[in-house]
């Protein structure tokens, strides 16, 4: 009896094909099958899985918010190729005048602030605030300087400063008794207050110096501030009194306190058609007005035209008119010439100088 065998199945034919390599498809396909028995394939990478979001009760004014996107647009910052931002950023060392000497210290502030030259500025010193007037760039810029500018002073510090002066009779009279229990020979001329009331300068006058080191102290524990001592010379006194001038006016040093770092020579009496006379050239001080240099510039221009001596000769432009110098007025604007048919004119300066030409002067002299 014949034996057979059994029917192949699908999974068999399968197997007896690759093994005998009859369909190179079949083989392709059974590789897969072959890894998956033997190696794991390596597993791709998970996705995170979201967390559920706890849902919160709606806050009405958070969800009335306006979104990203509907927020308005800021303006981008205009370019500046000037650096005018620069330049009011980069900061500087200013002059500051204060107290009733208003004298010079050195305070830091921005560039910007030039353009306020003249005005009262609040400054920040070791002391405390203080008041002054805003001066000209510092001309040492290495200068240490003693603080820093904080802003423009208004009415309100105005009205604290006439509050501090209010205070002058109590620290008058507490200054003299100090001097009377040392027993110094100093003379009170003035006081002044820092803005806070943090320092009180005294200014006094006296004969040669005066050892005060016990005045201070005594002063310190009275007041309770700090304290400061300067000794007046002969023409910083008539800062604190209302001296006049022979003109009738105030006193020049007075109404300009730089005027005092400026030297007046003689010689500006001269060019100003002045006789050489020291009584009436001196001020109150003993030395040279200082009125002499307000006029020197003005002399200056109608000398250097016109001469300061008379007998200058002219010509005239138009018709040739000859003519000399009598004498000039710079107060009153004249000039006063005479024609050869003694004949006397008077012009302006502005018109004189428009009309004449001065005449070169002939003569003798051989040029050295």
């Amino acid at each position: 009896m014949l034996e057979c065998d059994p029917p192949q199945t699908a999974h068999d034919m399968t197997d007896e094909m690759t093994a005998n390599g009859n369909s190179a498809d079949s083989k392709l396909r059974a590789e897969p099958r072959a890894k998956s028995r033997d190696e794991t394939p390596a597993e791709s990478p998970a996705k995170p899985r979201e967390e559920p979001r706890a849902e919160s009760p709606i806050d009405p004014a958070v969800d009335d918010a306006p979104k990203a996107a509907d927020a308005p647009l800021q303006a981008e910052p205009e370019p500046d190729p000037e650096g005018r931002a620069d330049a009011e950023k980069q900061q500087v060392t200013f002059a500051v005048r204060i107290g009733k000497l208003r004298r010079k210290y050195p305070f830091v502030a921005s560039q910007d602030l030039a353009k306020h030259t003249g005005r009262t500025v609040i400054v920040d010193a070791d002391y405390g605030l203080d008041l002054g007037i805003l001066g000209e760039q510092w001309p040492d810029e290495g200068a240490k300087a003693l603080g820093a500018i904080v802003r423009l002073a208004d009415s309100d510090d105005f009205a604290q400063i006439l509050r501090n002066a209010d205070t002058d009779a109590e620290a008058r009279a507490v200054f003299v008794e100090a001097v009377a229990g040392e027993s110094l020979q100093m003379k009170l001329v003035g006081i002044d207050h820092s803005y806070e009331r943090t320092k009180i300068t005294f200014y006094y006058h006296a004969e040669g110096r005066v050892d005060f080191r016990q005045l201070v102290k005594a002063l310190a524990s009275k007041l309770r501030r700090r304290i400061e001592l300067y000794q007046l010379n002969l023409r910083d006194q008539f800062l604190f009194h209302p001296f006049l001038g022979p003109c009738g006016r105030e006193l020049c040093c007075k109404a300009k306190p730089e005027l005092f770092s400026q030297k007046v020579p003689t010689r500006l009496a001269k060019q100003q058609k002045m006789s050489y006379n020291p009584a009436k050239m001196a001020g109150m001080c003993g030395k040279p007005r200082c009125c002499l240099r307000y006029e020197v510039d003005s002399y200056k221009e109608f000398a250097d035209f016109l001469g300061v001596k008379p007998g200058r000769a002219f010509k005239r432009r138009a018709d040739g008119l000859e003519c000399k110098l009598v004498d000039w007025h710079m107060l009153t604007d004249e000039v006063i010439v005479e024609t050869g048919e003694e004949e006397e004119l008077t012009f302006s300066l502005a018109e004189f100088k428009r009309d004449f030409a001065p005449v070169a002067a002939t003569g003798s002299r051989r040029a050295k």
